[in-house]
């Protein structure tokens, strides 16, 4: 199922894309599209598609970058259609930020209420969110989420989108997400240097 929606004209949009990163593909990683590893500043990212079966088939586009979580600093996003038992994490609260569209549609885990709107408030972060119904969103610290590609013992930001991105400005705008989360969680000191 999961193979019999590659096309290469899709393939050819995540050509482009790592060309624009300067990236570095591989193929034949298990994922559609294969594996994009690239870095943006100081950061080190990598965009591949991911399939689940349980509890149904279902395929995902993620993004993955490493950090030192200096603080302990955890929070999770998603969509509250998401069904899903994600977010129950120990020690994370419901967080509400005062954004009454953003606060109706998605469900905000957080084990700092402060730190967590501090990152909200960027009206560009809650666009970039707000553009996928579907998206899950963690800062993980100490608890990695499912498998990564990142050496032992560093924490990561990790965005996953229920679909197969297959649009330039969509893998672009989940990019430009990303950075924006990376540079601010960086001014209140969560993460300020790249891991190696």
């Amino acid at each position: 199922m999961f193979l019999d929606k590659y096309s290469s004209q899709n393939q050819e949009v995540w050509n482009k894309f790592c060309h624009e990163v300067n990236g570095d593909l591989e193929l034949g990683k298990h994922t559609l599209y294969g594996r994009i590893s690239y870095s943006q500043g100081p950061w080190e990212l990598v965009l591949d598609t991911h399939f689940r079966a349980i509890p149904e088939p279902t395929e995902y586009t993620r993004v993955r970058a490493p950090f030192q979580n200096y603080d302990g600093f955890t929070c999770e996003i998603y969509n509250s259609s998401f069904s899903s038992e994600i977010g129950k994490l120990f020690g994370m609260q419901d967080v509400e930020i005062g954004y009454d569209y953003f606060d109706d549609e998605f469900i905000i885990k957080a084990n700092d209420e402060a730190r967590v709107w501090l990152l909200l408030k960027i009206y560009e972060v809650r666009r970039l969110i707000k553009r996928h119904s579907n998206i899950h969103l963690r800062v993980n610290s100490s608890k990695r989420f499912l498998s990564s590609v990142h050496p032992e013992g560093n924490d990561e930001i990790y965005l996953e989108i229920k679909e197969i991105i297959t649009d330039a400005n969509e893998l672009r705008a989940i990019n430009q997400l990303m950075l924006l989360l990376l540079n601010n969680l960086c001014k209140f000191d969560s993460v300020c240097t790249k891991n190696k």
